[in-house]
């Protein structure tokens, strides 16, 4: 079974892959804050934009893809 990142986020059960500084999070632990607090901000973004109904519906699709796979 092959699972990554991007697998996840082409099935849409993830909005995005956040990079890992060269070497991994963990040989720079603020530089990987920064990406974290980026992508955050980024997805509260968009959010505001939408209305309750279209936020519960987007979530209740990414959760009834969870259950898909691609062959």
């Amino acid at each position: 079974m092959k699972i990554t990142a991007h697998d996840i986020k082409q099935l849409g059960i993830i909005d995005d892959v956040i990079s890992e500084p060269l070497g991994g999070a963990h040989k720079d632990i603020e530089q990987q804050a920064l990406a974290i607090k980026s992508a955050f901000v980024e997805q509260l973004d968009s959010l505001e934009s939408l209305s309750r109904d279209e936020i519960a519906n987007d979530r209740f699709e990414k959760f009834r893809n969870i259950g898909s796979y691609i062959e």
